[in-house]
């Protein structure tokens, strides 16, 4: 899978699964909560709510789709892009989701009040996602070009 691959194009790949099982446990605690709503997920404690920013209405700001399940289809993607030559489009979508991470942390913040410990390591992810991009492309910039 990675016979010709960088460094930065495995973390590419690993980052992608590691998002995308965080995503998976918010759809997780969506469905837990919607089913029961005493439901108090692992990341809930007395200062913090996972369900509660979940839960909210910005828990699913486009189509009214889950943002975990946007989140899920986005780093799977990442996964499979990570094994890729696509590198301008593997960078491109990494800012994207550093742009989305930037607008929900404020959401998360200023208006719902919150904190929510998975949310955040997304935030980590998708700007570990942009470094090892921006890694990946500057060395496919310092390549010689070849006639």
């Amino acid at each position: 899978f990675f016979s010709n691959s960088t460094m930065g194009s495995k973390g590419t790949s690993i980052c992608g699964v590691l998002g995308f099982l965080l995503s998976l446990y918010a759809l997780y605690v969506e469905h837990q909560s919607a089913m029961n709503p005493n439901y108090r997920a692992l990341c809930d404690n007395s200062w913090m709510s996972c369900t509660r920013v979940f839960n909210s209405e910005y828990g699913s700001l486009v189509f009214g789709v889950s943002n975990a399940a946007w989140g899920a289809g986005f780093y799977v993607l990442m996964f499979f892009l990570g094994a890729t030559s696509y590198i301008r489009l593997t960078l491109m979508l990494a800012v994207m989701s550093c742009i989305g991470s930037i607008g929900l942390a404020y959401i998360l913040y200023a208006v719902i009040g919150d904190f929510c410990i998975v949310c955040a390591s997304m935030y980590v992810v998708n700007f570990s996602l942009l470094m090892l991009n921006l890694r990946r492309y500057a060395k496919l910039r310092a390549r010689p070009k070849t006639a």
